[in-house]
């Protein structure tokens, strides 16, 4: 039938399309389930009271209008609100007959290029047609872990060190003279095998397990990262703050392992820690910067180098925790203690360390480059007023090293070391530093600024002279250390000079350690002149007049002491032949009928052979391991005895050293000169054998109430007037 429909079957059909069969709103009976009608009534982010960095976790929590029936999935969108652009999405699921529902969300990088700033952020939550919006909140940019100091963890990333840690379980203490020690699986944290503070600063340092770091970027060995977590836990949970206060919160030792604790909750754990262990690594690593800002403001740490480590460190802790920096002002603090040691530490117009010692320049260097790069992480900019004065710094190191790497081991510092130049370089790069001296030396002279001839650090009395410099040429390089008396880690060394041709050291300083014995502080272990055997040069010198001219370069300094008064003159040039160096020592006894004892000190590389004649004025003949040979020759109005050591070592006397490390010292040639009387005039020459042949130089007095005097060179004559003043003049002329 073509007609009209009946009405129930109409009836049916509307029924059906309603639920047609009577079914329940809870789908019983065969019906469909009603349509959730629960609408987003609140979002709440938990990021901290600072913000979160890019890998932390963050917390959301999503409530709805009313409890839903069925389980509910809401969408989440992470907004970064400085780039207007959605940079994450998740989804939370509310569950059935509950209202609300909670995620840890691992959060992404912001867009924003700097680490210094954060972005505001904020999260919207939409279900069933309605959304609502989080509070906003500070996310900061992640930056990778390797911008982050790293003073101590570098000394165990070493082949060597993996081996011994990794492979055979066996801790090494480097920076001593101790055996490896096994390593305990389960350690109490109270071993001390040699009953030594400084084993248990390393040992508490936690810089070791930079050696399981190492392993793992070569393997991928995940048991290693487990290895170190195990490790920090175990110490945080064994060593709270004042247990076993001597050593584990020992100043250096809670700097150290900060840094450790930094660095690896940055590097692997801060994206994979659960929220108990989160909150109790992060709880640990703040109570050490509290240790360590107690320690910034102890007066015995106040301008000292090892507030340096405790600066860095907590450079370190606020560009990981940027929002709690922004309250508790960890880089802040820190700055205002780097400017401050700066200033004690270091002579502003050179560059040079008051702390008369190599090691500790070159570290001091670095220390306050690794604090100048992380402010600049950290803030977007350099340490207020900081940057001339870095560069100063860098400046002195870079002309204080010479040709590979090499430098004068002045005060305690190992002889030998042969990284230097890569280690100034660096810090200049860490720091933030446009030294134009290093991007002259890394550009092989295409780009910067040559090297000075002659670079002054008069208030401490360095001189560091390269006449004819060219980068291209064999580098003749002089330092002299007219300086003050001994202090802080330095020697009695004034008047100690350190010659070197083309990257080989000639004339070297024997360098020392921090228990090495009296005879590397004393200046028996230089090259200068002593005066009736005195071990200590108690009043220090001073530089007179330095520079260089028409290719000659010279240093004068007064090194007096209180029966006599002393001046040396140091001359240096290149010559067709080869280098020469021309020492003029005057020594005069300030009693009328007191003789005195003079002792003139030449030491040579542990590897240089040494042949030695009766005739001081003949050529001891000094050949290095590369096989050049030089003369040392001397010509004095007094007689002089010519005596040779190495590695003599009795009751009586000490001499013929240089000191490798803490531990270890090795026999090295030293040729003394030796005479008696009331004055000493002498002429020392250092030069190469091919020139041996030539005329010494002469120095003659030309007048005897200002000592003027006129040194013949040979292809030089010098005139040096006034010598007695505090401002003598030199005039050269050169007669080739």
């Amino acid at each position: 039938m073509l007609g009209k429909t009946p009405k129930f079957v109409l009836f049916c059909i509307v029924s059906l399309l309603a639920g047609c069969g009577g079914g329940s709103e809870t789908g019983g009976g065969g019906g469909t389930e009603k349509l959730p009608t629960a609408t987003v009534a609140s979002v709440e982010v938990e990021a901290g009271t600072f913000g979160i960095m890019g890998g932390d976790h963050f917390t959301v929590k999503v409530t709805l209008s009313e409890t839903v029936t069925s389980d509910a999935s809401v969408s989440l969108t992470l907004t970064d609100l400085s780039a207007s652009k959605d940079i994450d999405k998740e989804t939370v699921r509310v569950q059935n007959g509950q209202r609300s529902a909670t995620i840890r969300w691992l959060a992404p990088q912001p867009i924003k290029d700097t680490y210094a700033v954060s972005s505001m952020a904020n999260v919207t939550a939409s279900f069933n047609n309605s959304a609502a919006t989080s509070n906003n909140f500070n996310i900061y940019k992640s930056p990778p872990a390797d911008v982050l100091a790293n003073t101590r963890g570098k000394l165990w990333q070493t082949d060597t060190q993996v081996e011994l840690l990794v492979e055979q379980g066996l801790f090494q203490a480097v920076t001593t003279a101790f055996e490896p020690w096994t390593l305990p699986e389960q350690p109490t944290w109270y071993e001390n095998p040699y009953e030594s503070l400084a084993w248990q600063r390393d040992y508490h340092g936690l810089g070791w397990l930079y050696a399981f770091d190492a392993a793992y970027q070569q393997s991928g060995d995940a048991a290693l990262l487990d290895k170190i977590k195990f490790y920090l836990f175990d110490y945080l949970q064994k060593v709270p703050v004042g247990a076993n206060e001597e050593a584990a919160w020992d100043n250096l030792a809670v700097a150290w392992r900060l840094e450790a604790l930094a660095y690896f909750y940055h590097k692997y754990f801060r994206s994979e820690l659960n929220a108990a262990d989160n909150a109790t690594y992060v709880d640990a690593m703040k109570a050490h910067a509290d240790v360590l800002l107690g320690y910034s403001t102890n007066y015995v740490y106040s301008g000292e180098h090892n507030g340096l480590y405790h600066a860095v460190s907590l450079m370190n802790l606020g560009v990981i925790l940027p929002g709690t920096n922004n309250a508790e002002k960890y880089t802040a603090h820190a700055s205002e203690n780097i400017l401050y040691i700066y200033n004690v530490l270091v002579d502003k117009a050179s560059g040079a360390t008051r702390e008369q010692s190599t090691q500790r320049l070159v570290e001091a260097l670095e220390l306050f480059s690794y604090a100048n790069g992380l402010n600049l992480v950290a803030h977007d900019r350099n340490i207020i007023d900081f940057y001339p004065l870095l560069s100063a710094m860098n400046d002195f190191a870079s002309h204080l090293v010479f040709g590979h790497g090499e430098a004068p081991a002045m005060g305690n510092t190992h002889y030998g070391q042969a990284d230097l130049r890569e280690r100034v370089n660096t810090a200049a790069e860490s720091g933030g530093i446009d030294s134009s001296f290093v991007r002259y030396l890394t550009s092989g002279g295409t780009e910067g600024e040559p090297l000075m001839a002659s670079y002054l650090a008069k208030e401490q009395g360095y001189v560091i002279q390269r006449p004819g410099y060219s980068i291209d040429k064999p580098e003749t390089y002089t330092f002299t250390d007219y300086g003050k008396r001994q202090e802080g880690k330095g020697h009695h060394d004034a008047g100690n000079v350190v010659a070197a041709y083309d990257g080989q050291a000639i004339l070297v300083d024997s360098g020392g350690a921090e228990n090495a014995g009296d005879y590397f502080s004393s200046a028996f272990a230089h090259n200068v002149l002593t005066v009736q055997n005195n071990a200590e040069l108690i009043a220090g010198g001073e530089v007179r007049a330095a520079g260089c001219e028409h290719g000659l370069c010279y240093s004068i300094g007064k090194v007096s002491g209180p029966d006599h008064q002393y001046f040396r003159m140091v001359f240096s040039q290149t010559t067709g032949q080869g280098p020469r160096w021309t020492i003029v020592d005057i020594a005069a006894s300030v009693y009328a009928d007191l003789a005195l004892d003079y002792q003139m000190m030449f030491h040579f590389a542990p590897d240089a052979t040494v042949i030695t004649q009766s005739d001081a004025s003949a050529c001891q003949q000094i050949t290095l391991a590369n096989g050049t040979s030089y003369c040392l020759q001397t010509q004095a109005d007094l007689p002089q005895s010519v005596h040779y050591f190495k590695g003599l070592e009795s009751e009586t006397y000490t001499q013929g050293w240089v000191q490798l490390n803490e531990s270890e010292k090795v026999a090295a040639p030293v040729i003394e000169m030796r005479s008696h009387g009331m004055e000493l005039m002498a002429v020392t020459e250092l030069r190469s054998a091919t020139q041996s042949a030539a005329p010494l130089a002469t120095v003659t007095r030309m007048t005897a109430d200002t000592w003027d005097h006129t040194i013949d060179l040979g292809n030089y004559l010098v005139d040096v007037l006034y010598l007695t003043r505090s401002n003598p003049e030199v005039q050269i002329t050169p007669t080739e």
